[in-house]
């Protein structure tokens, strides 16, 4: 029961990320149109959706990387795997940190798509990699425990 919590949470959680990005790719295309029809594309309504990703990136992402950093990579020290997502958390983290103290629309366009695409290839290779790496290497007092651990971390970000 607790390999399918932990796994089920990452899983559900990234199930989030593909959602989130194809809803904000939706606004961001329709913007362009906007802009390629000679409406104006003005810059506070991408500000608007910029703003709502990254309140989403800040709560949702962040406790999500936080539950994999504290809870899950730990149990699987040494894995090669497991070094390269730390990467990848640190790049995304980078990239969207851009965000807030970009200028200019262009500049925060650009950072947002590929801060997207960062995420949408991270979660992927979780979905693919770790997640089963997690079910092949993990035994059940273990995941449990994991499980738990990421429990407490919800319960904070929840205050």
């Amino acid at each position: 029961m607790a390999r399918e919590d932990i796994v089920s949470k990452l899983s559900t959680d990234h199930a989030s990320v593909f959602q989130t990005i194809q809803l904000l790719e939706a606004a961001l295309k329709e913007l362009l149109q906007m802009a390629l029809t000679a409406y104006e594309a003005d810059e506070e309504t991408l500000n608007s959706h910029v703003k709502g990703f990254m309140s989403y990136f800040n709560k949702d992402i962040t406790l999500h990387f936080r539950i994999e950093e504290e809870a899950v990579f730990p149990e699987l020290k040494g894995e090669k795997l497991v070094k390269g997502l730390l990467k990848e958390h640190g790049e995304i983290r980078s990239t969207f940190g851009g965000i807030t103290t970009a200028t200019d629309g262009e500049t925060k366009l650009k950072l947002l798509r590929q801060g997207m695409d960062l995420l949408r290839k991270h979660a992927e290779n979780e979905e693919k990699n770790l997640l089963p790496l997690i079910k092949a290497k993990i035994g059940s007092e273990k995941l449990k425990g994991m499980m738990e651990k990421a429990q407490r971390l919800l319960n904070t970000q929840s205050r």
